[in-house]
């Protein structure tokens, strides 16, 4: 492993928070009948093009909602898709708060970088282990959206240490790659595994 961090940042979904596996659990949780996902579009890009949006913070999160609603074609009522949305995030990954505890042994300090809109943020704030995190970061805030190079770049300005001090554990191969050509220390997580023990076993905890 190269030279030991100064600091450990974790994206969130997938990573820190599970969330939901997909589209038909949610529905399960929040209690929508399960109509089926976007098919109908010729390509998931118009989908992924609004959730970017609402994840920089270009949109409030009522129109995102009614927009979302429009893309499914009427299969989802504006109502139905905040509701999945509220149910997306689920709990911390068992074993966080003993990773935490470990990193803080070693010296380290702790942040999140993640792609998330200010929904989840505020449910998160209610989350004693993110409430653990000495930095707090997200696409919403800074504006910028992972994996464009300049989302990194504003975080290594806000949380004051270069791109050598900083590793990064992310479960979307693209933004490790990202993460990685600017010279951070990157590692992709298995989501359906044990992160937490995915990253003590790299940080050699």
């Amino acid at each position: 492993m190269p030279a030991r961090p100064s600091l450990v940042c974790f994206d969130l979904g997938g990573v820190f928070i599970r969330l939901q596996p997909d589209l038909a659990s949610a529905c399960r949780d929040a209690g929508v009948e399960f109509r089926g996902g976007w098919e109908h579009l010729p390509s998931d890009a118009p989908r992924l093009a609004l959730i970017e949006r609402y994840q920089v913070g270009a949109m409030e999160c009522g129109p995102y909602y009614r927009a979302m609603s429009d893309l499914s074609a009427g299969r989802y009522s504006p109502e139905e898709i905040e509701a999945i949305h509220r149910v997306w995030v689920i709990e911390p990954y068992p074993g966080i708060d003993r990773l935490l505890d470990e990193i803080e042994s070693a010296g380290l300090a702790t942040a999140c970088l993640s792609n998330t809109n200010v929904s989840h943020w505020r449910w998160l704030e209610g989350v004693a282990a993110f409430a653990r995190l000495h930095h707090k970061h997200a696409s919403h805030l800074l504006r910028f959206h992972k994996p464009d190079e300049r989302i990194y770049r504003a975080f290594e300005r806000e949380v004051g240490r270069s791109r050598r001090e900083i590793i990064l554990f992310d479960d979307l191969p693209e933004n490790v790659e990202a993460a990685t050509r600017l010279g951070w220390q990157a590692h992709r997580i298995d989501p359906r595994g044990d992160a937490a023990e995915q990253m003590r076993q790299v940080l050699r905890l």
